[in-house]
């Protein structure tokens, strides 16, 4: 057998035990699991979000050629609000990590401040406003320059069931002594960061695994 031939079977072997999804017969054709755990991300674009009609809001405007974004002001409170569900291959317990997506608006270094309030229930639970967390981050002196701002993660040890839902409000504090950042901060996507140990569940209701 050549060097070559060898050399394929043994990449195979390595890939089932690392990579690898494996059908499981007894729970259906179209059942996949993993061996090891994996990430992904629940993507929250903010252009489809709305804006609370109370609080200061931010602009929905042009932000690069023909495209636009919210730009959340240096000097006030501005906020958006959505509503988000956790994916059925999310690993039930682990941990969630938020971040943001943003870019400034000027070449100002000074720090914007983000905060993410979220109330998150379980089907069949009364939602619990049980997490709100802050990003301070600075300003890259670079202009339009795409940056993350991450989140303390959310706790996941309370999430054994699918389809945990958040509802959120996301929020740059410009009217806050912290928040030193000059220009406008364009908001652009913000994310979840998740474990998953299955690229799915079994049933459309239930997860066995």
């Amino acid at each position: 057998m050549s060097i070559k031939i060898v050399t394929l079977i043994l990449l195979g072997v390595i890939a089932i035990l690392l990579g690898i999804i494996v059908r499981q017969p007894n729970l259906g054709a179209n059942t996949k699991t993993y061996l090891i755990d994996s990430w992904d991300d629940l993507r929250v674009p903010l252009e489809t979000k709305i804006i609370n009609p109370v609080t200061s809001r931010p602009v929905y405007t042009n932000w690069i050629g023909n495209t636009y974004a919210y730009m959340f002001a240096p000097t006030t409170l501005d906020e958006v609000h959505f509503s988000t569900q956790m994916p059925h291959g999310y690993k039930y317990g682990s941990d969630i990590y938020p971040h943001i997506h943003w870019a400034p608006g000027n070449t100002d270094t000074g720090n914007v401040v983000w905060v993410l309030n979220c109330a998150v229930a379980e089907n069949g639970d009364v939602p619990t406003v049980n997490y709100n967390v802050t990003s301070t981050v600075a300003g890259s002196g670079v202009t339009n320059k795409v940056m993350m701002a991450t989140f303390t993660p959310f706790v996941g040890t309370s999430l054994d069931s699918l389809s945990a839902i958040f509802t959120c409000a996301l929020k740059r504090v410009g009217d806050f002594s912290g928040d030193t950042f000059t220009g406008n901060a364009w908001g652009i996507e913000i994310d979840f960061h998740h474990q998953k140990d299955n690229g799915g569940s079994e049933s459309e209701l239930i997860k066995y695994l």
